[in-house]
């Protein structure tokens, strides 16, 4: 596809409410981006056109803003989505103690392969944002394979079809295999995937909440959701845990 970003995951306060869409500032205790919500008129992390946004319960995501070739249904008037006006943007981050900061991603069975990923944080906004052909690692979220909740955001259309695109067609059970920086490689399995408004997405503690145990959110925008211009209503959501040894 010609690719443009997603809107936040949504990724939502943290990403891609992906479309990963639109998410605010980031709150240092929480980790989650604060600011406006998904279907907020700044949503946190959303694209203006096809940005997927997903929000925190402090803000949102956008990472799969929709121009014209998306596929998803014009929204009536009445709910308002985030207006990102600048890109998250990249961060250096070094792994933590055993933590993985993910360098690659893939889930093959929906034709994602080896994609890079960047940390990145919010943008000017607050928001997650990730610029078109950019698929992000949250740095506010966990590090891979540690306790706590990892939000890895990407658009689904940005002037065309972009890395997440088809990532509401994988299935539970499908593997997501990661690549990290420091060379070591692991393997999640997908337990649970759903589309959600991007508001209710910026209160959602499974993608922004605490976790005893790993947990791999991936976060862009629903193509099939309503749209209202050129974003997304909801967020597409895929959670996925270390796969049994």
């Amino acid at each position: 596809m010609t690719r443009r970003l997603l809107a936040p995951a949504v990724l939502a306060a943290a990403a891609l409410t992906l479309s990963a869409c639109g998410g605010g500032a980031s709150n240092s205790s929480s980790g989650t981006p604060s600011g406006t919500t998904g279907t907020a008129a700044t949503s946190s992390s959303a694209p203006t056109s096809t940005s997927t946004t997903a929000t925190s319960s402090a803000g949102s995501a956008t990472t799969g803003h929709s121009p014209s070739t998306s596929t998803g249904s014009t929204a009536t008037a009445g709910s308002v989505l985030p207006n990102p006006t600048g890109y998250s943007t990249p961060t250096s981050v070094m792994p933590v103690g055993n933590g993985c900061v993910p360098a690659r991603l893939s889930v093959s069975s929906v034709g994602i392969d080896g994609e890079q990923v960047v940390a990145m944080g919010t943008n000017a906004q607050g928001q997650i944002y990730p610029p078109p052909k950019t698929t992000m690692w949250y740095d506010k979220s966990a590090q891979l394979g540690t306790s706590g909740r990892t939000v890895i955001a990407g658009h689904v259309t940005y002037d065309g079809p972009d890395e997440f695109y088809d990532l509401d067609r994988v299935r539970t059970g499908a593997p997501v295999d990661i690549t990290c920086t420091d060379g070591r490689h692991l393997t999640y399995t997908v337990t649970d995937k759903r589309s959600e408004l991007k508001t209710k997405v910026t209160t959602d503690q499974q993608v922004w909440g605490g976790s005893s145990s790993p947990v791999l959110v991936l976060i862009t925008c629903d193509k099939n959701s309503p749209l209202i211009g050129q974003h997304h209503l909801n967020n597409y959501l895929v959670w996925a845990e270390p796969a049994a040894s």
